[in-house]
């Protein structure tokens, strides 16, 4: 016959749990504010990292800021599709794109064109 009883917790890890700091929180009072998406945002960097574009706008862009907004205009195309305009908006209130890139500010429209024309001078290289 086997034996189930459990083991005494070790006087460290009693004393450890004492210590701990736990506080009571009601759920129903949580507010939520300024919420963004992430994850496809993150992940999206990861393969341009991964696969070595990342790399590649590094080489042939010689404006950090500039090749910044090439990686946001390519990652926002991937994760959500739509218009310059759109994607500015998108960029400004709903993801933290701006963040996962470390730019300085979020880019507008006009500059998302020109970041999609600074992308088009470069296709043939690829």
């Amino acid at each position: 016959m086997q034996d189930c009883a459990i083991a005494a917790a070790a006087p460290e890890a009693k004393a450890a749990a004492e210590k701990a700091d736990i506080q009571k929180v009601d759920i129903s009072s949580l507010e939520n504010e300024d919420s963004r998406t992430f994850g496809g945002e993150w992940l999206s960097k990861q393969m341009l990292d991964e696969c070595g574009l990342s790399a590649f706008l590094s080489e042939h862009i010689a404006d950090e800021d500039a090749e910044k907004r090439v990686e946001a205009e390519i990652i926002a195309r991937m994760v959500h599709p739509s218009s310059e305009l759109e994607t500015a908006r998108w960029m400004e209130n709903e993801s933290s794109l701006s963040e996962v890139l470390a730019l300085r500010k979020t880019p507008s429209h006009r500059q998302l064109y020109q970041a999609s024309r600074t992308l088009y001078a470069h296709k043939g290289l690829v």
